[in-house]
């Protein structure tokens, strides 16, 4: 399933008027002579990071008192073609958050504006996370990284010792231990299980983690052997998790405590202390996810479109430099409870098991060196997405499938 740039384009007209009611207005100045920036984010409701940019917005306008920040929520289901339909429509945002599966598309695409300009004015490329540098598009940085993340598995430890088990610290034993956990109602694992935009992030935990890769050289390799077993893993480990769900309903399934374990990024820890029952906060620990190497990716960067007026472009740079400060980054640590991405803050007082989350921030890219993988890799992602949960609905071989699958993706020579 190819979904070319025209193909993401043809629901413009049909969500524009969907956009329009949703209150985005589109940065501009009023006839007072106020400026409104306009910042749309799947993070506006979500735990730690609502706080931190909103901290973020109240001291920009605190130094700025003619411009005004307008931060809103845009689901992450709707969000990539939602910003898609605004880029086309010439109703960008003034600053936006993109994640790993759009970044490098709307930089390749013309849409972004390049930032080398500005970022040689700071010590961001000298003293950001390395994963800053898989940022680049044909020459050029076009995001700042807001966060990078990795993976880990969270464990319910009350559930584990009421059937005399123990953290896994292997592959084979997490699966054994998952299936024995399964059943009446519960489950072993809480993860995606329906087409989800984490799929192929999930699905490269066992491909990267397990010292494989998708690509050699510049072609796919995903029917070796050793790419196959991974998929294998993943399928069976999903075996153990509830149907049908995508992400946000897999992780209610683990607050609730009715799975003993969860797959999800490190930046989980603000979900369970919010929506967690009082057990499950009470008795969650967070592990390295038990493959032989650690694995990361870049979760969320900061940009700005290159259609916005040039005034505008220097108050969105504004905003975003603002965000890297060391004071800021200190703040994103303890509201976010994650890494920062300026590497010299200290995480070790605020981030509740940081020893796991800093192996993982500072694992191995799960997005192979490839610029037409990274430029492609929305609807990479898409068709991978697409072929797991066949896997995982299906009794479907795994090599047919991953076979066809590499038939379809796109090149990367």
């Amino acid at each position: 399933m190819h979904y070319a740039k025209v193909r993401l384009l043809a629901c413009a007209g049909a969500l524009a008027l969907a956009i329009t009611a949703c209150g985005s207005s589109g940065g501009g100045t009023s006839a007072s002579g106020s400026v409104t920036l306009d910042f749309p984010s799947w993070q506006e409701n979500e735990p730690g990071y609502a706080q931190f940019y909103q901290s973020m917005i109240s001291e920009f306008e605190k130094n700025h008192k003619n411009v005004k920040i307008h931060f809103y929520e845009v689901t992450y289901d709707n969000y990539v073609q939602t910003i898609t339909t605004r880029m086309a429509a010439g109703n960008p945002p003034d600053i936006l958050v993109l994640p790993l599966t759009s970044y490098a598309q709307f930089a390749a695409q013309g849409e972004l504006a390049p930032l080398d300009s500005y970022l040689n004015k700071t010590d961001i490329l000298s003293s950001w996370s390395p994963l800053q540098k898989s940022l680049e598009v044909n020459g050029h940085y076009y995001n700042v990284l807001m966060q990078g993340a990795g993976f880990a598995l969270y464990v319910n430890k009350q559930i584990l010792a009421a059937h005399h088990l123990s953290i896994p610290t292997t592959v084979p034993r997490l699966l054994s231990e998952c299936k024995q956990l399964t059943g009446s109602g519960n489950y072993g694992i809480a993860m995606p299980t329906a087409q989800d935009p984490s799929a192929f992030n999930d699905a490269s935990l066992f491909i990267s983690g397990e010292g494989q890769s998708v690509l050699s050289g510049t072609s796919y390799d995903l029917t070796s052997p050793g790419v196959e077993s991974a998929i294998s893993q993943y399928r069976q480990l999903a075996s153990c998790a509830a149907p049908g769900l995508v992400s946000d309903q897999m992780r209610q399934v683990y607050f609730s405590g009715k799975a003993a374990m969860m797959l999800d990024g490190t930046f989980g820890l603000p979900n369970i202390e919010t929506e967690g029952t009082a057990s499950v906060k009470k008795n969650t620990v967070m592990v390295s996810f038990p493959v032989p190497h650690q694995v990361s990716y870049v979760s969320s960067t900061l940009s700005i479109p290159a259609s916005i007026p040039d005034s505008d472009k220097q108050l969105a740079w504004d905003f975003i430099e603002q965000c890297t400060t060391p004071a800021s980054q200190a703040l994103f640590v303890k509201d976010i409870k994650s890494p920062a991405p300026r590497v010299s803050v200290d995480s070790s007082a605020d981030i509740p098991f940081g020893s796991v989350q800093t192996a993982a921030v500072n694992g191995a890219n799960m997005i192979p060196d490839n610029p037409k993988f990274v430029q492609n890799y929305t609807e990479i992602d898409t068709d991978f997405g697409a072929a797991l949960s066949k896997l995982v609905a299906s009794k479907a071989a795994v090599g047919p499938v991953m076979s066809q699958l590499q038939q379809q993706l796109p090149p990367v020579g």
